[in-house]
């Protein structure tokens, strides 16, 4: 039995296709920050849903297994339609506070900011419903929004990421929402500027241009 709670697209799939695996997805909007070796800061528990295609009895055993340990969980009959919810949510929020070096909630307390996530949000929406996709709530915007306020004072794990000078999840994230919508024939111009931009923060792509 293995479970993936990684932000982004293609993670579940990817354990779906190893036929040896009993495999699980599922989504958290836990707000978590890595403060040193076993030490973690929790910034909200959030939300965490489990599911399966095939064993939702493995699902609920999982869900029992994180109960044992005080994290809440929830048991999903569409993970699928789940995990595309938290990637768009996560479009709207990690991209922009990684370029712009701030928590979740401090990107509520401008009106440019909330308009910039509704239309990023606006985007995912069309190219995930292009693809047949029933998303999780009518709102995607204002679920994003919630998502942020409740974890106002967490650093997304994308600015972590960043601030340690690491790679980031960017390509699984809005990466994939811009390169659905051009395969869709959708634009999706925000969702591919938010890509750019982040991945030239990532080391790699750094040193690369040091070297040009």
């Amino acid at each position: 039995m293995v479970l993936t709670l990684q932000n982004g697209l293609w993670n579940f799939e990817q354990l779906r296709a190893w036929k040896r695996l009993d495999a699980f997805g599922g989504t958290t909007t836990m707000g978590a920050t890595l403060v040193a070796p076993g030490r973690v800061r929790i910034a909200g528990l959030g939300r965490t849903l489990i599911g399966s295609e095939d064993n939702p009895e493995g699902a609920l055993h999982i869900i029992r297994a994180f109960a044992s340990c005080g994290i809440p969980a929830e048991h999903s009959h569409d993970i699928e339609a789940e995990i595309w919810g938290k990637v768009i949510i996560s479009s709207c929020i990690n991209p922009l506070t990684a370029i712009l070096r701030v928590p979740n909630g401090k990107l509520l307390k401008s009106e440019t900011l909330v308009r910039l996530m509704r239309e990023i949000s606006r985007e995912g929406v069309s190219v995930a419903r292009s693809m047949g996709v029933i998303l999780p709530a009518r709102n995607m915007h204002a679920r994003a929004r919630s998502v942020a306020r409740d974890t106002s004072a967490n650093f997304s794990s994308m600015l972590q990421d960043v601030m340690k000078n690491k790679r980031t999840e960017i390509f699984q994230i809005n990466g994939a929402i811009s390169d659905l919508a051009r395969r869709q024939g959708i634009e999706a111009p925000l969702n591919r500027a938010l890509t750019a931009m982040v991945q030239a923060l990532e080391p790699a792509v750094r040193r690369g241009t040091q070297k040009g």
